[in-house]
């Protein structure tokens, strides 16, 4: 490791609030779906930016389309139309076959959008349910909502007591949750149409490599 590098974790972690243990790399570059440190070092990059990132680095098309649309327009906000919005949820629509899309800017907003949307359903209805089932082990992200769906206590003790009416079955076994449903309230539990479709995960990975059984994606 040389000396810039050292002079350049120091500085990073003198100046930026700690939230994440890092490695002791930093990156320079990427080409394809590779990256490269100050010293050249090359690693094939399995992360993608918590899979964020997929395209690859490097790529031509999607490098000068950015380029592009910084040239004209960087942020606006939501307040007002824009002429690519539009036309960016109609391909998704296309592409997944869902009537409507929510733009966010990370998973953890992603599940606070589908919590929420779940509540105001309820409230809206006049049903008063407002309980969740999530799995154990899960990780749905770091913000309050998707923390109090998150499945791990090592995760969650530190900000407890997080949002009320959760509970965790087992990763994989349908029965654990119809367990919940049976000895809960069941009048309590949200049924925002789709929104278990939303939040339905066939792998788990932030906890480790677990596939989801078929059986209980039908």
């Amino acid at each position: 490791m040389n000396e810039y590098m050292n002079e350049y974790m120091k500085e990073t972690n003198e100046a930026l609030l700690h939230t994440y243990n890092q490695f002791p790399v930093v990156l320079d570059h990427g080409e394809g779906a590779y990256l490269y440190d100050t010293e050249g070092k090359k690693y094939l990059d399995f992360a993608a930016g918590y899979a964020v990132s997929s395209l690859g680095y490097g790529n031509q098309e999607l490098n000068e389309a950015l380029k592009a649309q910084i040239d004209k327009l960087f942020h606006t906000s939501n307040l007002y139309y824009n002429t690519v919005c539009g036309k960016a949820a109609e391909d998704l629509k296309r592409i997944t076959g869902m009537d409507r899309i929510f733009f966010t800017n990370s998973g953890g907003e992603a599940v606070e959008g589908t919590l929420k949307a779940a509540r105001k359903y309820a409230y809206k209805k006049g049903t008063g349910r407002y309980e969740f089932i999530a799995m154990k082990e899960s990780f749905h992200g770091r913000s309050f909502g998707a923390l109090s769906v998150t499945g791990h206590d090592p995760y969650r003790a530190p900000f407890e007591p997080l949002v009320p009416g959760v509970s965790f079955a087992e990763y994989n076994d349908l029965d654990s949750v119809k367990a919940l449903v049976k000895n809960g309230n069941r009048q309590n539990m949200c049924d925002y149409p789709g929104a278990a479709s939303r939040r339905r995960r066939h792998q788990s990975g932030y906890r480790g490599i677990y596939e989801r059984d078929p059986q209980t994606l039908r």
